[in-house]
């Protein structure tokens, strides 16, 4: 009906379907925080990948839960997916068990940026790469259509890669233009700590910036 619409144009709710069930999906109404606890490190043999996408500020009030509907409406609004869904944070796996995770709020003592700077960190983790690339794909493009909703605000957005006691950030145009000069590794240094001196690992570009079937880079 119109009200519906209404509220789906503006990002503050969505009708999905779960099973047989039909239920009107209302950010504001759900829990600060998920039930369940996400896991840092990723089991054995999947493949993940991760972003950061932050402001030099505080983000836009409501912006996550605006993600949120986005997304469900545009990629889970029908199917067997389970969700955990809240204002703060939210978890959802398909029905090939490849997870969305995604958080907003102020970054971690690894996280680029000034102490006022806030964003949205993003996970997509599954056994399938395949998988996983076309659903970070879609989220991205949910995501990079709300963020056009901000035009004074500049966004950042990096590729995370992930140590045992720390992360690395780099900027995804940095990636890109490696990878036009020839470049196809790049040597990711964790950040030095009390617990550690420092490691390196070489890591593919393409698996931190992936490229479609036609070779164009995805997520810029």
């Amino acid at each position: 009906n119109n009200l519906i619409q209404l509220l789906e144009t503006f990002d503050i709710a969505t009708p999905i379907q779960y099973k047989i069930h039909k239920k009107l999906l209302i950010p504001e109404f759900q829990p600060k925080l998920i039930v369940q606890s996400w896991p840092d490190e990723k089991n054995r043999g999947d493949f993940e990948i991760q972003r950061w996408i932050c402001v030099d500020q505080k983000l836009p009030h409501g912006l996550l839960k605006r993600f949120q509907v986005r997304i469900m409406k545009k990629i889970f609004k029908r199917g067997e997916n389970e969700f955990d869904l809240a204002q703060q944070e939210f978890l959802i796996k398909d029905t090939e068990s490849t997870i969305l995770y995604c958080k907003s709020g102020a970054g971690n003592e690894d996280c680029p940026g000034s102490e006022t700077s806030e964003g949205i960190r993003l996970y997509v983790r599954g056994k399938i790469k395949r998988r996983v690339l076309s659903l970070l794909a879609r989220v991205y493009t949910c995501l990079k259509s709300i963020l056009r909703d901000f035009p004074g605000l500049v966004f950042d957005h990096y590729a995370v890669h992930t140590f045992k006691t720390s992360s690395t950030f780099i900027k995804l145009e940095e990636l890109k233009v490696r990878r036009e000069a020839g470049e196809r590794k790049i040597l990711i240094r964790s950040r030095k700590g009390k617990s550690n001196n420092g490691m390196a690992q070489d890591v593919d570009i393409d698996d931190l910036l992936p490229k479609s079937s036609m070779g164009q880079t995805l997520f810029l």
